[in-house]
This record gives structure tokens, sequence and C-alpha cells, in this order.
């Protein structure tokens, strides 16, 4: 008797949606906070969506707020906020943020800043 797995996606997700996605392996570090790694970017249609992963630390009041804080084109203009969730899972914080980007006309760096680190921005390379 063969056991087949069926993996069900949650969100059905159409290539032609898809437009780029990388895996900048980015750890940002500040004093006193624990490191956040950006493990993935996802650029969509009109929107792009950042993967994040931080320690989940016991006691920490502050370890399940989002850390995508604020995303803004190379004018300095904020992209929209669409929608954002932090679960733990595994020892660690994960965040899928996702941020409006139809306004944005090509290629770009887009300025990425994190909670932990609002001075600091991380560059995000997006093709628009």
């Amino acid at each position: 008797m063969a056991v087949q797995h069926r993996v069900t996606a949650i969100w059905r997700a159409e290539t032609g949606h898809v437009r780029q996605v990388h895996a900048p392996g980015i750890v940002v570090e500040g004093p006193g906070t624990p490191p956040v790694h950006l493990l993935l970017v996802t650029e969509w249609l009109d929107s792009v969506s950042l993967h994040l992963s931080w320690p989940w630390l016991h006691g920490d009041v502050h370890c399940s707020l989002r850390q995508a804080y604020r995303l803004a084109d190379a004018d300095g203009r904020s992209c929209p906020l669409i929608d954002s969730r932090v679960l733990p899972l595994a020892g660690r914080m994960n965040e899928v943020t996702f941020f409006d980007t139809h306004s944005l006309a090509g290629p770009q760096t887009l300025a990425l800043r994190l909670r932990s680190r609002l001075a600091v921005p991380i560059g995000i390379p997006f093709q628009g």
C-alpha cells in the first residue's frame, strides 16, 4: 500500500502574479536588540512582501511587534502598508508584511526601516 502525501496551498498564487523573488540574506543587529533576518523579498504585480525572522526571547514584551516599520521609494515617499502578520514558530518570531507598490515606476532601491533600527534604512532592490 503506497501512502501519498498531498500538500495543499493556503493561498493559491499564480506564477504570473509574481515578478521576482529573492533571498537577500540580510541580518540586522543592534545593541540590545535580537538580530533580525530578512529571509525573502517577493515582488508581486502591485505589492512587495517581506519575510523576516528573529529570536523569540522569553519575557521580551516587544518581541511580537512588527519589525518592517516603513518602506519608502527612492524619492522618500512611503509605500502604504497593506497587511502584516507576526507569528511565533520554532523558537522564532516570523513576520510577513505587504506594502503597496502600484505607484512605483521602474527599477530602484527601496528603503526599509526596521523597528529595531529606525535610523538605519536597508536597501531593497526593486525591479518595478
